[in-house]
């Protein structure tokens, strides 16, 4: 269990060193790239699979919004993002359209979808994602710290909290 964290930690900060490489463009496409652990809250999850998932992610700003755009500083928009989850044969990997509501470094999302759960066969279920975040860094290449929630109403086995490290494009 030990190495695969470590193998994960590495892989994240491999990913995070070389994202200078891709400073070379001004103008962000919108685009952000996620990596961590996911832990399934359910204990019959946990039992039979593991307590901590590989997680990981990319989601795509669509367009800014215009919500709530009284306050200085508080940015909103519409994005859909595609998330993986996986532990041995078992994966969760839900595609979601998001509110994302951003107020200076702080930022924090809600989107409902479809996650398609894989344990031998396949199913597809409505499922929400809740999420609280903070970015590390400005400019082009932003760094940011993100917990999120996953719910799979219909399936209480594949729900839970993820822990994640990303960047922004």
């Amino acid at each position: 269990m030990n190495r695969k964290l470590t193998t994960l930690a590495l892989g994240m900060a491999a990913v995070l060193a070389a994202v200078p490489a891709f400073a070379q463009e001004t103008k962000p496409v919108g685009l952000s790239v996620r990596l961590g652990i996911f832990l399934p809250s359910d204990s019959g999850t946990q039992s039979a699979v593991g307590k901590t998932w590989f997680g990981g992610g990319v989601e795509y700003k669509i367009q800014n919004l215009n919500f709530g755009t009284m306050n200085k500083g508080y940015t909103s928009a519409l994005s859909i993002s595609l998330d993986y989850y996986s532990k041995s044969s078992v994966s969760i990997m839900p595609i979601t359209v998001n509110y994302v509501g951003s107020m200076n470094e702080f930022f924090y999302t809600a989107g409902a979808g479809i996650a398609m759960l894989k344990d031998g066969s396949t199913e597809n279920r409505f499922c929400y994602v809740l999420g609280l975040g903070y970015n590390f860094t400005k400019g082009p290449q932003p760094i940011f710290l993100e917990a999120r929630y996953l719910g799979v109403p219909s399936a209480t086995g594949a729900q839970g909290f993820g822990i994640f490290v990303g960047t922004r494009f």
